[in-house]
């Protein structure tokens, strides 16, 4: 087997086998802009736009629990969120605590959740991105739209995707990204300045090397 046709199965392979379960902080960071205005409609329609992978991130839990039925199911989803969260989320889901203890009338531990609520800095989804320099020529300006095909919480697992792609002679680059003060590893593929091109060069890589994507704006 050749190199090209090896590398060709390898960058699925290892596409599939690398985490790309945490959410990015575009991702976050458009829930908490629905849902800082109350839209609850458009924010449970981008709910269900996730991939079910996103359920882990502790952001998205809390958002989708909001539609929760069930009001002690849901106590006890807040109260786990509560325990490790911090910023914005650890203040909600006190302020979702205080709320429910004092329907039942327990007003001392309601007063303790919303103590917490009152004096946490509501610090929203921190969304900070830095564009690396790529390892490929440099154009005098960037797309508009790029193509990301991995996430990653570790850049040695970002660098090795980026390496594959650039074999393949594929412009790339990896884009750090940051929510809640901890760093994401985005990989880029450029783009084009059209959204719709963009997406038909997307599914193109998509069928010639099996890579799952995502079309994000760069500007």
């Amino acid at each position: 087997m050749n190199s090209l046709v090896h590398k060709r199965y390898l960058l699925p392979l290892f596409l599939f086998a690398c985490l790309y379960v945490r959410a990015s902080g575009q991702d976050v960071g458009e829930l908490y802009a629905i849902y800082e205005n109350r839209d609850m409609e458009q924010l449970e329609q981008r709910l269900a736009t996730l991939p079910k992978e996103m359920d882990q991130v502790p952001d998205v839990v809390f958002f989708r629990t909001l539609f929760s039925e069930n009001g002690e199911e849901a106590v006890a989803v807040y109260e786990k969120i509560y325990s490790e969260a911090d910023g914005w989320l650890k203040k909600d889901t006190a302020g979702k605590l205080a709320q429910y203890y004092y329907a039942l009338g327990y007003y001392v531990k309601a007063e303790e959740y919303s103590a917490v609520a009152r004096k946490t800095p509501a610090r929203p989804p921190e969304v900070r991105t830095k564009k690396e320099a790529p390892q490929t020529a440099s154009r005098p300006e960037e797309p508009r739209y790029a193509i990301q095909v991995g996430a990653f919480g570790f850049r040695d697992n970002a660098q090795k995707m980026l390496e594959i792609l650039n074999q393949q002679r594929l412009d790339a680059s990896i884009v750090e990204r940051w929510i809640n003060g901890k760093p994401l590893y985005c990989v880029w593929i450029t783009g084009k300045d059209d959204p719709d091109a963009t997406r038909d060069y997307a599914e193109e890589l998509k069928r010639k090397y099996n890579i799952p994507y995502r079309i994000v704006q760069t500007q």
